[in-house]
């Protein structure tokens, strides 16, 4: 909350809601409401990287993510072993059965998130002669951006160079590394976007099926958060956003469906051209009446129908399509991924030994990765598991 902020609810908010006595100011100025926070014991402060509390607790939110704590204990990713407490344990839900501890052993996730690192990122605190101000380099600087995954049984998911020698024989493109960098920038590498990303996934999954072959009883979960890119469906996906009241126009031609058992084409021919058949046509072709109500209305209700509801992300498909398992992170929770913290760790990294330059960046952002050991990862995994009993024992079984 800033002074303006306040001063404008006192104005707004407060004073008109109160019977004043005549006299009594109508509004109060900006420097008599930083008096009045100070009295209220308020103090200013800087704000800190930690948890997202902004929808955190949201109702949707809360769900969601207790939702999601269930599917991971139903997936065997909580250690009892490792509970922070005999109470933690007696805190999850009694209707899920995990799963025995050699399938448990066998289960591998991979969890994924992206950071960007820049030249001019260095430390905040630094020694210096009394008096004398200490310059910072003028904004961020170039940057590079890295995508990775992490795994609880190796840490980041890489082939030794044994693994790799013998994977080449039979997958002669195979990458040792499922990391991928990018120089971020219009007049650079670009930006990160769903094909790059899509590209990434699929060489990692063949390093991972390789390392956690499921042959020999492995099975795979791959864990995203909720970012745009992460959830993009492709150009062809059925999604009512994309779609107009009328036929026709800009919007694209979506794959065919079925409604009711009968199938539906999602598009007409007119003169050899294949035309969108927009919210009206597709509602009505399924018995729907569509007359009187707007374009709101008529995303609203055909979003709810199966066949739009339950449409799987570009991600989702292509694992499923490997026989792996995908799972998204509920909004605002970067607690609940342990890379989150291996991105703290790297970054302590190249910030103490900041060079102000793209060259030593470069180099050393795979020194900050090869500082991180397979412990440091183990660790982090553990915290996530005692943040998801923890949420167990506020929000209770659900």
């Amino acid at each position: 909350m800033t002074t303006s902020d306040f001063c404008k609810w006192i104005n707004k908010t407060l004073l008109p809601s109160l019977t004043l006595e005549p006299g009594f100011p109508r509004s109060v100025g900006v420097s008599t409401c930083r008096t009045w926070l100070m009295e209220l014991g308020f103090e200013v402060l800087t704000p800190r990287k930690g948890i997202f509390f902004d929808g955190h607790e949201r109702e949707d939110v809360v769900k969601a993510r207790m939702s999601y704590l269930r599917r991971m204990v139903k997936l065997g990713f909580l250690h009892f072993t490792d509970a922070p407490t005999p109470e933690a344990v007696e805190a999850i839900p009694k209707d899920i059965e995990p799963p025995s501890a050699d399938k448990r052993f066998k289960t591998v996730y991979f969890f994924h998130d992206e950071s960007t690192f820049h030249c001019n990122d260095d430390q905040n605190l630094k020694w210096g002669i009394k008096g004398e101000n200490i310059l910072k380099r003028k904004g961020k600087g170039a940057g590079i951006m890295v995508s990775d995954f992490i795994d609880n049984h190796n840490g980041f998911l890489v082939l030794s160079d044994v693994e790799y020698e013998e994977a080449k024989k039979s997958h002669p493109n195979i990458k040792k590394y499922a990391r991928d960098f990018l120089k971020y920038g219009e007049n650079k590498e670009g930006y990160w976007n769903l094909k790059r990303f899509m590209n990434q996934i699929s060489f990692a999954v063949e390093i991972a099926d390789v390392k956690y072959p499921r042959e020999q009883g492995w099975k795979q979960c791959w864990i995203f958060d909720n970012s745009s890119c992460h959830n993009a469906m492709s150009d062809d996906a059925l999604n009512v956003k994309r779609m107009n009241v009328k036929p026709g126009g800009s919007q694209r031609v979506m794959r065919d469906s079925s409604y009711n058992g009968k199938e539906q084409k999602m598009y007409f021919m007119r003169q050899g051209v294949k035309v969108a058949k927009g919210l009206k046509m597709v509602l009505e072709q399924r018995g729907i009446a569509t007359e009187g109500k707007n374009k709101q209305w008529m995303q609203d209700t055909l979003s709810q129908h199966v066949d739009f509801k339950f449409e799987k992300s570009e991600i989702e498909k292509f694992l499923l399509k490997k026989g792996h398992i995908p799972t998204f992170l509920p909004k605002f929770h970067p607690e609940l991924n342990p890379i989150e913290r291996v991105w703290a760790q790297l970054k302590r990294y190249t910030r103490a030994h900041c060079k102000y330059s793209v060259q030593s960046l470069r180099k050393n952002i795979p020194n900050a990765f090869d500082s991180i050991t397979h412990d440091n990862i183990s660790n982090h995994f553990r915290k996530v598991r005692h943040f998801m009993y923890g949420y167990f024992r506020r929000n209770g079984a659900w």
